[in-house]
């Protein structure tokens, strides 16, 4: 039991006790149910705050979720993808992914922007004619075109990152890179590459200039193949110094001979006409020497300028022609020339010009003629092969060892130089002829060996 006693004051004075008891049972029962309200109440609000916890966290945290999925495609190079956040989310999780797809547009312009450029620098280095080399600060090698890659006898073009050294084995290229890197200075060179065939390179080189502190980035290098500039320069060397040499010997006699008859010997009457014959001889040979030459620059003159008047021409009397203004000099040597043209082709044309193709045989036969023991023949034969026509012009001279075959066709080429002088051959007759043969779209071929004699081939397209 629970007592509670209270005092009653009358006036002043205690008057009485009031006193009152309850059992503790009822007592317990009600702070057990206050503990049971308190403990529910608790739980109610624990819950309550869970679920606003959570839906708050959901709010946020599902836009922060988008926008890392979304930033993850766009690390993936995904630049069409775009956030699409809640206009209910908060605003600064709107704003940034607004700034996000923002961003994303401009990565995707500039991007194709920077695929278009590299695509027509392909396509630029591609069809470029001229070599292409970019090496950066290390010497590896960044860039290298096509004709760079035949130029230098790579056969392949995918060495991005391989040193210069590894890719080209030329030390004047290396040397060349090598100083423009160091100086910083445009640089050029001449580099010959002797592999199956000699190439003439030059080099023209620049550095590569960067936004970085130290503004290098590398050297650029670019070949332009001078090969043919050079052979031409060669045979314009070879050309001077033979037609040099050739003038020099007629000249040389031609003053000799004249300085003996100023001498008095012009009233020597036994050696007056000998010389003045070996003069008119060494005349003539230079008259035939230059009429040749007059001959070759006016055919690459009129090859050049398609100059060259074309009409039907018989092929059979072209040969006739040659033949009858060769049989003079054949039988004074006694030779005798022997024409063969096939039945059914007597009246073969081709379209050229009827006075260089009979030159062109002209040039041959007498050749064959020079050049073939006495008593003996040659033969020339006419006939068809297709769409072609097909002159052969044969001897049974000496023959030509194989090594000279390649070179015969040249200027002033000569298998035998004293024997071809002796003969009155300026060494400009065979030249004629390709230069001819050519001018008619044709080809002409010499086969011949020691102790067999020769044979030459001119193949002309049929009219």
């Amino acid at each position: 039991m629970m007592y509670v006693a209270m005092p009653v004051m009358v006036d002043g004075e205690t008057a009485a006790v009031l006193r009152t008891s309850t059992p503790l049972s009822a007592i317990d029962r009600e702070l057990a149910n206050i503990r049971t309200r308190i403990v529910l109440g608790s739980l109610g609000a624990v819950l309550l705050s869970a679920v606003l916890c959570f839906l708050v966290s959901r709010r946020i945290s599902g836009p922060l979720e988008e926008l890392t999925r979304g930033a993850e495609r766009f690390a993936r190079g995904d630049m069409s993808h775009r956030l699409h956040i809640s206009r209910s989310s908060s605003t600064e999780v709107i704003i940034l992914a607004e700034m996000l797809n923002r961003m994303a547009a401009e990565l995707d312009r500039r991007i194709r922007a920077v695929e278009e450029q590299r695509n027509e620098l392909d396509a630029v280095l591609s069809s470029m004619s001229e070599g292409v080399l970019a090496v950066d600060c290390e010497g590896r090698v960044v860039v290298m075109n096509e004709a760079a890659a035949r130029l230098l006898a790579i056969g392949r073009t995918d060495v991005g990152g391989r040193l210069l050294e590894e890719v080209v084995k030329d030390a004047t290229l290396q040397e060349l890179v090598n100083g423009i890197l160091a100086t910083q200075e445009p640089a050029e060179s001449e580099i010959v590459l002797r592999g199956d065939r000699e190439v003439f390179l030059r080099a023209h080189g620049v550095p590569l200039r960067s936004a970085g502190e130290d503004g290098t980035a590398g050297a650029i290098v670019v070949f332009s193949d001078i090969t043919r500039l050079r052979q031409v320069e060669r045979l314009r060397r070879d050309f001077v110094a033979n037609v040099s040499h050739e003038l020099k010997t007629p000249v040389t006699a031609i003053k000799g001979f004249v300085e003996t008859l100023l001498n008095g010997a012009v009233h020597d009457g036994e050696n007056v006409e000998r010389f003045l014959r070996i003069i008119a001889r060494h005349a003539d040979r230079m008259g035939r020497i230059i009429e040749d030459l007059l001959t070759l620059s006016r055919l690459e003159q009129q090859a050049g300028e398609a100059a060259v008047e074309f009409e039907p021409v018989p092929l059979a009397e072209v040969i006739h022609a040659a033949v009858q203004a060769c049989a003079p000099s054949a039988e004074r040597r006694g030779i005798e020339i022997r024409t063969s043209i096939d039945e059914g082709i007597e009246g073969i044309t081709v379209t050229g010009n009827p006075e260089l193709l009979e030159q062109a045989v002209i040039n041959l036969v007498d050749n064959a003629v020079k050049y073939s023991a006495t008593g003996s023949h040659v033969h020339v034969e006419l006939k068809g092969l297709g769409a072609e026509a097909v002159i052969s012009i044969r001897d049974h001279g000496c023959g030509i060892d194989k090594e000279h075959l390649p070179r015969l066709f040249e200027r002033f080429y000569r298998v035998d130089p004293a024997r071809s002088r002796a003969l009155g051959g300026t060494g400009l007759g065979l030249s004629i002829v390709k230069h001819i043969v050519l001018a008619h779209g044709g080809n002409i071929t010499v086969d011949s060996a020691i102790g067999r004699g020769t044979t030459f081939t001119l193949r002309l397209p049929k009219a």
